[in-house]
């Protein structure tokens, strides 16, 4: 009897463990969700054969599934500018300006800096000054505020030890573990900090759209460090379910825990610096999975990395990638470079 008391919980962590693995790794989306993803997919297939117009539809479709991500929202709003579409350019336009994009540092790039001048682009931006936010929610500004203070402490943790070796790396260890629990405390109670609840208000943003976030730092040094947390990656999953999470952003988080991959978010080079799926095995299964959470094959994402890299000499087409320092890069699969 009293072995049969030892087996039970054994048991139990066995099909617990068994169930959370099947729940985060082998599920489908909300059909609300998956049919966001589908209209997104699809526009990014537009844009890389060059069709911006149907991009614009497209996207403007998957916003009647759920609020947009982030960088769809930036990859829409450039597609319409190449389309001269006025009425969703501003559209988008506003949506980006609600969240904390302002417009000397929109209108300072590459792209915006060219057209700030004409009646076209005047027309888009004519709602600025009053959508940009004057003053935040309660609630939001809590929410960056305590993000910020993530953020310092894991860069403290990193720029002001005056440690060195082993004892430097147990303070980095100790910052990051800090870093974690903050993050999970404040997703808790807060809700999941998505593009919607926090925008790019993070000083870590600098205001420009499409830059890591504390929570993507902090995965990136959970990956960099070898450690995981079960705890977060549930909150993850959770927020993936719905909506306020981008699968790609999801597929990294998972694949930076774990040695064996899931969805194989970024993928290996050649000697030849050709994007390869060389060494991945049941490449099916893996597909199936990333179908799962939103994702195109990984024969699709080879490609279009692939395609990327060729593209440098297209100057409306400057694709945000190819850089093996940052790997939110490699998280955008389409993404204009602002």
């Amino acid at each position: 009897m009293e072995q049969l008391n030892h087996k039970i919980p054994l048991c139990l962590c066995f099909v617990l463990c068994l169930t959370v693995h099947y729940k985060m790794f082998a599920f489908q989306l909300p059909d609300s969700i998956a049919n966001y993803y589908t209209l997104r997919n699809n526009a990014e297939r537009k844009i890389l054969s060059r069709d911006f117009r149907s991009a614009v539809e497209m996207y403007t479709s998957a916003l009647e599934y759920k609020y947009p991500n982030e960088r769809d929202v930036y990859n829409a709003f450039r597609a319409a500018l190449l389309t001269n579409d006025s009425v969703l350019g501003r559209k988008f336009f506003n949506i980006i300006t609600a969240n904390g994009q302002t417009r000397e540092k929109l209108e300072n790039t590459p792209f915006v800096k060219s057209i700030k001048n004409t009646t076209f682009y005047q027309y888009i931006s004519m709602d600025y000054d009053s959508i940009y936010p004057k003053k935040l929610s309660v609630q939001k500004t809590i929410m960056i505020s305590l993000l910020d203070s993530i953020y310092r402490i894991d860069q403290d943790g990193r720029t002001k030890n005056p440690v060195v070796g082993d004892e430097r790396k147990k303070s980095i260890r100790n910052a990051d573990s800090i870093a974690v629990a903050l993050m999970i405390n404040l997703i808790k109670e807060y809700g999941f900090p998505s593009y919607q609840r926090v925008g790019i208000f993070e000083n870590i943003k600098y205001g420009f759209g499409a830059g890591e976030s504390t929570l993507d730092l902090i995965f990136w040094h959970m990956w960099r460090s070898g450690k995981s947390s079960s705890e977060l990656s549930e909150l993850a999953y959770n927020a993936l379910i719905d909506g306020d999470l981008p699968p790609e952003d999801y597929a990294f988080y998972i694949d930076g825990q774990r040695k064996e991959k899931i969805y194989y978010a970024m993928l290996s080079r050649t000697d030849a610096d050709d994007y390869t799926l060389e060494g991945i095995f049941d490449i099916a299964e893996i597909d199936k999975r990333r179908e799962g959470i939103g994702l195109y094959s990984l024969s699709e994402f080879r490609n279009r990395l692939t395609f990327f890299r060729e593209t440098k000499e297209q100057p409306e087409l400057q694709f945000r990638f190819l850089s093996s320092l940052n790997y939110l890069v490699n998280l955008m699969p389409v993404g204009f470079d602002y």
